[in-house]
């Protein structure tokens, strides 16, 4: 084989191993393009429904405590209605959330974080009858025992969840 020949052959064998190292590189920009986002939709992005249901749960407490102290009955009537649009604020979070979820532990943080969340609504409902009973006394006895217990149940297993968003994020 002549030179020229030689030549040819070694830039088609060095143009093939350079097609070869660039299709590789871009197969697996793309691998980890999917997985960033992949991340981004479905650990990162949680957390802002997170953030809407703590804080929505939250303010939840404070109008609890705002039927108490209510003047009227407008007032307490006001507070409730800010109540259950802060629970509709948390069930589009919560289904926002859940569309996001993976399986493993953070379906089980979640799933305890369910569970209390259903103790906290079943505390705070006997709270607002209280409330609009007027047994102002205690409505506020049931706040600061066993509703203080199941919000502070619910705000950890929320922090829970938070902390493992994070650390996946």
């Amino acid at each position: 084989m002549s030179i020229r020949g030689k030549l040819v052959l070694g830039f088609i064998v060095v143009a093939a191993i350079a097609a070869g190292i660039g299709t590789l590189g871009v197969v697996n920009i793309n691998k980890l393009a999917d997985a960033a986002e992949f991340a981004y939709g479905n650990q990162t992005m949680p957390i802002a429904q997170l953030v809407t249901i703590a804080q929505s749960f939250q303010r939840q407490r404070i109008n609890v405590r705002d039927m108490f102290e209510a003047k009227n009955e407008a007032e307490r009537l006001a507070a409730q209605k800010t109540i259950n649009e802060l629970g509709e604020a948390i069930v589009k979070a919560v289904d926002k959330y859940k569309s996001t979820m993976t399986p493993g532990k953070g379906k089980e943080l979640f799933e305890a974080a369910r569970k209390a969340r259903v103790e906290f609504r079943a505390k705070r409902q006997q709270d607002i009858d209280l409330a609009m009973a007027g047994k102002l006394a205690e409505g506020m006895a049931l706040v600061e025992g066993k509703g203080k217990a199941a919000a502070l149940a619910y705000q950890a297993a929320l922090d829970d969840l938070v902390v493992y968003k994070e650390k996946r994020a």
